[in-house]
């Protein structure tokens, strides 16, 4: 299942990394220094997820917020890290909220304000949702 995920980002990922950068994104190096700050997903009107990240190395650390419209919000606490594979240097972040489930992305750094890939969540009793198309964008450094 793994190896699924890593592909439906590769293929979403394929069209933006067709663009031109002022930096390089496919150095795992450069993405640990522009990959800090505050990165927001907007899902729908009333619903977010935003994170706070601090890159050491290949480690990223982090706390954040979520917020449903009709439902739950709260914290999140974030672990992650910056891989290299056969596609490039992947972002790979959890974010776990405060009630229960646990988020997951895993894309790569598009743009020096972009994070591109896809989202899924797990939770104890619920299983492994599908994921999805999910991008954050940076809205502080």
């Amino acid at each position: 299942m793994h190896n699924f995920r890593l592909l439906v980002v590769a293929l979403t990922l394929a069209a933006s990394t067709a663009c031109s950068n002022s930096v390089d994104l496919a150095d795992p190096n450069v993405i640990a220094q522009e990959l800090p700050g505050t990165w927001s997903r907007i899902i729908a009107p009333g619903s977010s997820t935003v994170l706070q990240l601090t890159v050491h190395d290949s480690t990223i650390t982090g706390t954040g917020t979520f917020a449903d419209e009709a439902g739950p919000s709260g914290t999140l606490v974030v672990t992650g890290r910056i891989t290299t594979g056969d596609f490039g240097p992947f972002v790979n972040i959890d974010f776990t909220q405060s009630n229960g489930p646990i988020g997951h992305f895993t894309g790569r750094l598009t743009a020096a304000n972009t994070l591109d890939g896809s989202v899924w969540y797990t939770a104890t009793g619920f299983g492994t949702g599908d994921p999805v198309p999910g991008t954050f964008v940076r809205t502080a450094h």
